[in-house]
């Protein structure tokens, strides 16, 4: 899908990090999609570079940013993809937006090989931070991060059993992704899932699956506790 090349001479440098297309906020049970409205127009400055004005972890320990430059093929698909977050993306686009859930989008995207350059904080906040942050979830997260629709019952009960133990949020989400990790296997060879309930069947007949229900079933299971996801 893209090669990317870090710059620098640390051959680690990209190692473990995670790599951003598209995220999706909207479950209807069956799908996850987005009803946002058109992406915010980015300009560039004179050196072609776009500045998204995110706000990447800035304490003094785990943080670090580091530049790269991506060759992305042909994909069905108008975004662009990048490293944690991004500080800067440069290449030849007139414009470039940016949606509500901070995903680059090129609009022009004319199915082709895009080349672009970019740079992004790719540091890990510490444990003890994240423990320590207060669930204090402004409307607009909770209102978007938070939607479910009806769900087999033992979802929410699973995401509790797992839980238990734990008191922060942070410890809550890493439990049930720790979960996820060790108790299910990946596979693209599909067993058969019920069509009306893919992650209630997934979670609990076949147990086995590809990206896409591991990531949604993390995100139904921490959102069924009020986690935002």
């Amino acid at each position: 899908i893209l090669r990317v090349q870090v710059q620098g001479t640390d051959p680690q440098a990209a190692d473990g990090i995670k790599w951003r297309g598209i995220a999706l906020t909207q479950f209807d049970g069956k799908r996850w999609y987005n009803e946002t409205p058109m992406p915010a127009l980015l300009r560039p400055d004179r050196e072609l570079r776009f500045f998204p004005n995110l706000s990447p972890f800035s304490g003094r320990r785990g943080t670090r940013v580091i530049g790269y430059r991506v060759l992305l093929e042909p994909v069905s698909t108008e975004a662009l993809f990048v490293a944690a977050v991004p500080v800067w993306l440069q290449g030849r686009f007139r414009t470039l937006g940016i949606d509500r859930d901070d995903s680059f989008v090129h609009p022009q995207h004319s199915f082709t090989r895009v080349s672009y350059s970019a740079a992004s904080a790719v540091g890990r906040p510490p444990t003890e931070l994240l423990r320590g942050i207060a669930p204090n979830y402004p409307l607009e997260v909770r209102e978007r991060y938070l939607q479910l629709p009806p769900l087999d019952p033992r979802a929410r009960r699973l995401a509790e059993s797992i839980t238990a133990p734990f008191d922060t949020v942070y410890d809550k989400a890493s439990a049930i992704e720790l979960h996820l990790r060790t108790q299910f296997g990946y596979t693209l060879d599909l067993p058969p899932v019920l069509p009306d309930a893919p992650i209630a069947s997934f979670l609990f007949d076949p147990r086995r699956g590809h990206c896409e229900y591991f990531a949604a079933a993390m995100a139904v299971l921490v959102r069924s506790l009020g986690i935002p996801a």
